[in-house]
């Protein structure tokens, strides 16, 4: 009588065990990994969530599109000692640094699902203006990089000059006749730019230059400042089951 192996079905059982094993972990860094992304986003939340008054933030309902008592979107200021709570929101203009400049003010509005965050730097001598756009609102496109600059600048008045910035990216320089102020309009996929400066000792391009590589070089990663990553990989966890 031939006796039958009986390692072989205890083998199996290892096996298939060792296979659920590695899913179930799999599915556990999945997990996690989704929470921490999601938390993240709870933790961040908008920018009119997180700085404006709640006057405000109802002043802004409904995409900030103007209503029949106001014939334009307002502008907002954003007291300069708040500005740091733009970083975790990913605004670049939160964390420019350089050429001796400091932020003097700082103001928002939302026009369309769109933001743009306008603060104006110092360095004592000069004033460099950067405006940045992105669309807060899903759904919302960017708004042109021209109409931008007409907030700026007086388009018809001005010269008009394609140039191209030491980053390789392509801009648009606008100088009005005997004015100091040069602007410089450029822009990503992401995020419109208008620089506006009347610095001498820095050409306009290079400081538009100096914005993309700051926005090209920080972290895009959601912040952990506010809460530790338990706390935020719960939060997370709070809204995936309440999806």
């Amino acid at each position: 009588m031939v006796q039958q192996d009986s390692r072989r079905p205890t083998r199996s059982r290892a096996g298939w065990i060792a296979v659920l094993c590695v899913a179930a972990a799999a599915l556990a860094g999945i997990v996690f990994f989704s929470a921490w992304i999601v938390g993240g986003r709870v933790q961040a939340g908008s920018l009119g969530e997180r700085l404006l008054p709640a006057e405000d933030q109802g002043a802004q309902a409904g995409g900030g599109q103007p209503t029949d008592d106001a014939a334009a979107p307002l502008a907002h200021r954003i007291p300069v000692d708040q500005l740091d709570q733009l970083r975790p929101l990913g605004w670049n203009v939160a964390q420019l640094s350089g050429y001796g400049l400091e932020p003097q003010q700082a103001e928002t509005q939302l026009v369309d699902g769109v933001r743009t965050v306008d603060v104006e730097l110092s360095n004592g001598d000069s004033v460099v203006e950067v405006a940045e756009t992105r669309a807060e609102e899903e759904g919302a496109e960017l708004t042109p990089l021209r109409d931008l600059a007409a907030r700026t600048v007086d388009l018809e008045a001005a010269e008009h000059q394609e140039i191209e910035l030491s980053t390789g990216d392509a801009g648009d320089l606008y100088r009005v006749e005997g004015s100091p102020e040069r602007t410089v309009a450029v822009g990503t996929s992401y995020a419109h730019y208008v620089i506006t400066s009347d610095m001498d000792e820095v050409p306009a391009a290079d400081l538009a230059a100096w914005v993309l590589v700051t926005d090209r070089s920080r972290l895009q990663v959601l912040p952990t400042e506010e809460t530790d990553g338990f706390e935020r990989v719960g939060q997370g966890l709070r809204e995936i089951f309440s999806w």
